[in-house]
């Protein structure tokens, strides 16, 4: 039996199946299968600077069994039992990767990785004779999880899940990255703003550029050329970086002029770390001047490499005097401030590009620095020691990837399993896990993972 509803509404509803199975005796040969799901063509509507809109279709479009919705329904029913056997095998892989670690990281990785897909749409152009463009491919994202800033390829969010997509599918990353820059080539918007957004517009599935002034210059500009040089990395194509090659210079001036004294600019907003100079915000932006001069070197542009690595090896120079604290015990917060301390995230980006900007005893420091932390703590670190009722997973998770110890990595990565675990004061016991969240209790703040797509696409019909 075949049954297709087209539903065009509003508000909730409740759809019952129900099929004649006639007189059981026996196990039936065959199970029944059905499949609720969502079809939406065009899944995204795009706006340029002039406001003029192109639609994008959703990839599996392309394929030829595709060609109606009865047709594609059909075919994703026919085809179930082969997707089911696939599925597993990924799985169980994944899951054998991630147990390499701990119960407890696989556990949390099978939790995120639902999140970081099931919030794309592969997306590709219909040309003007009806024919897909099938190797013109974008990706948008919505933000799942109401976090930092929000929208559209919300950057800092991007730059969160970047690791995950590069595992999955390497290329997901440049398909992720291309919406973000194409529209940031646009002359209205790099002639006014010298640094990198923060999103295609707050309207999913609407993406449109917003050409406001912002104070995350640093932040932004930094998480795209860290992904991008990420990207060609881990597919060995620079493509994506010599296309847009000019804009990432752009971007990479403003941080030579602002990275090591970020003043009042700061981080992922759902931090609420506002020091003035803060450490790990300057070391991100140091790192992404590194970054550059390995795209200016793997596109031959020798004049901006040795430029952009001279500039990146004098700043983590003056970086290290100014950020060590007196005791040589930690990393401050801010320059200067003897009592502060928290997550340097941002040292993640140096491990993981392989830039060998900061010197070994740096992360030998953390470690021991946290692992002290770590035995007066029950659900993990705080984003910064000054209010304990604040951290957030991901970058607790990126904390825990640069420890020297696998022990104290461990074990920070046990503290945070032990929060999504529990049920806070304030969590309710079908809630999905949060990503910010209050470590000292395992209460959830703000920010939340729940899946409210649906109901957004509802109010946002194209």
């Amino acid at each position: 039996m075949e049954v297709i509803c087209e539903i065009r509404q509003t508000r909730p509803s409740r759809i019952i199946f129900n099929t004649d199975l006639g007189e059981i005796s026996d196990a039936p040969s065959e199970p029944l299968v059905f499949a609720i799901g969502a079809l939406r063509n065009p899944s995204v509507e795009v706006f340029n600077s002039l406001g003029e809109t192109s639609f994008r279709s959703p990839y599996y479009t392309s394929n030829p069994e595709s060609e109606s919705v009865n047709q594609l329904v059909s075919s994703f029913l026919q085809n179930f039992t082969s997707a089911v056997s696939q599925a597993e095998v990924f799985d169980n892989n994944l899951m054998d990767a991630s147990l390499a670690i701990s119960q407890e990281y696989a556990d949390l990785i099978s939790i995120s990785l639902r999140a970081a897909v099931s919030s794309l749409e592969i997306t590709i152009p219909q040309e003007d004779q009806g024919q897909w463009n099938s190797s013109e491919i974008q990706a948008y994202m919505k933000d799942m999880g109401g976090v930092g800033n929000g929208g559209v390829n919300a950057v800092d969010v991007l730059y969160a899940s970047f690791p995950m997509y590069l595992y999955l599918d390497a290329d997901l990353g440049g398909y992720l990255l291309t919406p973000l820059l194409e529209a940031q080539q646009d002359v209205a918007y790099n002639s006014k703003f010298s640094y990198a957004a923060s999103n295609l517009g707050n309207h999913f599935p609407r993406a449109r550029l917003q050409a406001d002034a912002q104070n995350l210059g640093i932040e932004q500009s930094s998480n795209m050329i860290i992904m991008t040089l990420a990207h060609a990395q881990a597919t060995g194509s620079i493509s994506i970086a010599s296309t847009y090659y000019s804009l990432l210079r752009q971007w990479t001036e403003y941080l030579v002029v602002h990275a090591l004294s970020p003043d009042a600019q700061t981080t992922s907003q759902a931090d609420g770390i506002t020091y003035t100079n803060q450490t790990n915000l300057a070391l991100k932006g140091i790192c992404a001047i590194a970054a550059m001069a390995r795209i200016s070197s793997a596109l031959q542009v020798t004049d901006d490499q040795s430029r952009y690595e001279k500039v990146s090896k004098e700043y983590i120079s003056q970086w290290l005097t100014l950020s060590i604290s007196e005791d040589s015990s930690h990393l401050l917060m801010s320059y200067g401030m003897q009592n502060s301390s928290g997550l340097v995230y941002n040292l993640f980006a140096d491990k993981l590009l392989q830039l060998d900007l900061v010197p070994e005893y740096v992360y030998q420091m953390q470690t021991d620095f946290h692992a002290k932390q770590l035995g007066e703590s029950t659900f993990g670190l705080p984003l910064d020691a000054g209010n304990p009722e604040l951290g957030r997973i991901d970058w607790a998770m990126f904390t825990a990837a640069i420890f020297t110890d696998n022990g104290t990595r461990n074990n920070l990565i046990e503290q945070i399993h032990q929060y999504a675990g529990t049920l806070g004061s304030n969590v309710s016991m079908n809630a999905p896990l949060t990503t910010v969240y209050d470590p000292t209790t395992g209460n959830t703040t703000s920010g939340s993972n729940r899946y409210d797509m649906l109901s957004d696409l509802i109010e946002c019909q194209l």
